[in-house]
């Protein structure tokens, strides 16, 4: 019986979970797994222990195990934290599955409504973009826009020109580039874009000018 006792204390999913939690934090991270695939095989619905797992897999490059484990974390937990379905979705972006990615991003604008951060709309448009549904990023990429400034604003304005572009949008192209050179006439990047859209446009003289 002690026998039994002492093997029922060593396979302790709480045993397994601290064991991993050390291999986590000293980058030892392919034992770590281990220890967290121990910890919710004896107890499944250990959220931290599944979080934890994911990232081990995160960190050893295996981004679509990692996606997977950080959203069924997110199914088992009473508490639904938005996060881990974003951390899901950002790991299928990093193992190039848009598809998948996207399909996260929505159970999230779902779920939480009114929630989503500026790196999580962010994400979420690099998504729609790999999967060649670069319009229905659109709305996304002005509310980026409007939430930002400095370098951060000029780079997601000239996102948002480029998908017009792209997209053969040229009336929205060319009122978008002539409202960016009212908006900041000292900034050469929009005379540029202005430049090569109007010559696109066979509107050769006001190219030049």
């Amino acid at each position: 019986q002690s026998n039994a006792q002492e093997d029922t204390v060593h396979h302790h999913p709480m045993i397994f979970f601290a064991l991993g939690n050390c291999r986590l934090l000293l980058g030892q991270y392919d034992q770590a797994e281990k220890d967290y695939i121990e910890a919710i095989r004896h107890r499944p619905e250990m959220t931290s222990a599944r979080l934890n797992l994911a990232k081990a897999f995160y960190e050893q490059g295996r981004h679509v195990c990692a996606g997977h484990h950080f959203a069924e974390a997110y199914d088992r937990a009473a508490d639904k934290n938005p996060e881990h379905l974003y951390y899901s979705a950002a790991a299928y972006l990093a193992a190039q599955d848009h598809a998948r990615a996207v399909q996260i991003f929505e159970r999230l604008y779902a779920a939480h409504p009114g929630q989503a951060k500026p790196e999580w709309k962010a994400y979420f448009v690099y998504s729609l973009v790999g999967e060649g549904k670069a319009r229905r990023a659109l709305p996304l990429i002005r509310e980026l826009i409007a939430a930002a400034t400095g370098e951060e604003r000029l780079r997601w304005q000239e996102v948002l020109l480029y998908q017009y572009i792209q997209l053969q949008m040229p009336q929205e192209a060319h009122r978008y580039a002539v409202a960016l050179t009212r908006e900041a006439p000292e900034t050469a990047r929009w005379w540029k874009l202005l430049g090569q859209i109007r010559l696109g446009a066979g509107d050769y003289a006001e190219a030049l000018a």
